[in-house]
């Protein structure tokens, strides 16, 4: 068995008061229990992790006892979108390598568009049937239907008015969920609340904002996006910086020089 577990922020989101992940790891240990001594497990997870975070613990077929029991219990999440194709290709070679008759798949994810949005569904679908007919492939659905999930993304500075004058902060905020609902964004500049506006965002929905910003003082300043109304709150924070210079008197001549008087 390879079971390919999603370990990405969007899994923190709970269900009954006990997160997705921690439910995908009940399910790895009840497989674990319930296995012969003749079975062998794999864990691949979507993000890779350095090792003192929790990163890959199963990196090649175990049995059951302690050994596998401690590498599920040391599975961790990260803050990356994961790569479930190149993950599932890994899958795909690790399990072609196995002589058993019996050889299974399964795939444990939210299936959040957060993660899935870089991957096209039918490539991911012709990558399963690539397994061939002698592998059991399972997609184990993990998400609550009514999960609300959005972040602010993709944000910069524009310059506007007609000497560049004034600032605007812009970016796009994204429903990643499967229902409409609505949002309130914030702008805050160095930890003060400057404005804040209203979304009602239809699932898979991305609308751009903008905020018009003044920065009185010189110098460095801490701009953030804040996103409230989500059951996932890890990636309501877009983070910049923004440097505000002195205001500077150009004089520029546009001339050509001659000897002869006009």
């Amino acid at each position: 068995m390879v079971f390919v577990v999603d370990n990405t922020l969007s899994m923190t989101a709970q269900v009954g008061g006990v997160s997705n992940f921690e439910r995908a790891r009940s399910l790895l240990k009840a497989e674990a229990k319930a296995m012969d001594n003749d079975d062998r497990m794999m864990v691949l997870p979507f993000l890779e992790l350095p090792a003192e975070n929790g990163g890959r613990t199963v990196n090649r077929p175990l049995a059951p006892g302690p050994v596998l029991t401690t590498a599920i219990n040391e599975l961790r999440q990260g803050y990356g979108r994961g790569e479930p194709l190149s993950v599932l290709r890994e899958a795909k070679e690790l399990i072609a390598d196995s002589d058993t008759l019996n050889r299974e798949i399964y795939i444990l994810s939210d299936f959040q568009s957060t993660t899935f949005e870089r991957f096209n569904s039918q490539a991911i679908a012709e990558e399963i049937k690539e397994f061939g007919e002698n592998v059991a492939v399972y997609a184990v659905d993990l998400s609550s239907r009514d999960l609300r999930s959005a972040a602010p993304r993709r944000g910069y500075f524009r310059s506007s008015g007609p000497s560049g004058d004034s600032t605007k902060v812009c970016g796009e905020v994204v429903n990643f969920s499967r229902e409409k609902f609505d949002i309130k964004i914030s702008l805050m500049i160095d930890g003060v609340k400057e404005a804040q506006q209203m979304y009602s965002l239809k699932s898979e929905e991305r609308w751009p904002f903008e905020f018009d910003v003044t920065f009185s003082d010189m110098g460095f300043h801490k701009v953030a996006v804040l996103l409230e109304g989500d059951d996932i709150p890890g990636d309501n924070s877009l983070n910049l910086s923004f440097f505000s210079s002195p205001q500077l008197e150009v004089l520029l001549v546009n001339g050509r020089p001659s000897s002869v008087s006009p």
